[in-house]
């Protein structure tokens, strides 16, 4: 009896060994991931410095919070007529769920919310005519150039995707593309004429659709590179 109880003792001490070893070998990564992103400080639009922090809650969930300043103007274009004086933050948070198992590592999708308020100079065409819709030089009579204030303010959801590559010494790179629907709040102040007709162009232009004051839904869509460490 004594035999047999001492078998039973030694098999659980193996199989717990076992457990926790199998274990640390599926999951041998740090819960904590604090990143930064690559290319939100080269943005044409509302760039910034953006830091996340990520914490992994088991083999396939984590959330993760993140936060950005916006830069007083775009790293591209120093030299532009004028400086946008860009002054803002923006919050966001997700949870995410990796279907590696291996949280923080690997391929991943998650819900995404993300908050920004901003304020920034901007300078555009105008016009006082309501049947000037474009920039056209036959109409160039009609049309003035004016500087004035951007206020925006915007709530996004999003689905996103990504990949998330942890090294063995911790040095980590997460690809990712967000996409879903954002709902915007844009208006202008210090405008020579608040009625007046805010151009057009033919083809699509970003700063045109950033900037033109609206307040209703739209669509979101932004890639990012972050890189940082885990711990």
């Amino acid at each position: 009896m004594k035999n047999i109880l001492l078998f039973i003792s030694v098999m659980l001490h193996l199989q717990t060994f076992g457990a926790i070893e199998k274990d640390t070998i599926q999951r041998p990564y740090r819960p904590n991931v604090l990143k930064m992103s690559l290319l939100s400080p080269f943005f044409s639009i509302n760039n910034s410095i953006n830091v996340n922090y990520e914490r992994a809650w088991n083999k396939q969930l984590s959330s993760e919070f993140g936060i950005s300043v916006l830069l007083p103007s775009p790293l591209m274009e120093i030299k532009a007529p004028l400086h946008p004086q860009q002054k803002g933050i923006q919050f966001s948070a997700q949870q995410k769920y990796y279907w590696s198992k291996k949280a923080p590592n690997g391929l991943y999708n998650a819900i995404e919310f993300i908050y920004h308020n901003s304020t920034y100079r901007s300078l555009w065409d105008f016009s006082p005519s309501d049947s000037v819709i474009f920039m056209d030089i036959h109409s160039s009579d009609q049309i003035y150039t004016d500087t004035y204030k951007v206020h925006k303010q915007t709530f996004s959801f999003n689905l996103k995707v990504g990949y998330q590559i942890i090294s063995k010494k911790g040095f980590v790179v997460d690809f990712s593309l967000s996409a879903g629907l954002r709902y915007k709040n844009v208006y202008h102040t210090e405008r020579q004429n608040i009625e007046h007709n805010m151009l057009g162009t033919r083809h699509p232009n970003l700063y045109y659709f950033s900037n033109r004051p609206m307040r209703g839904p739209g669509f979101s869509f932004t890639p990012n590179i972050r890189l940082g460490w885990n711990f």
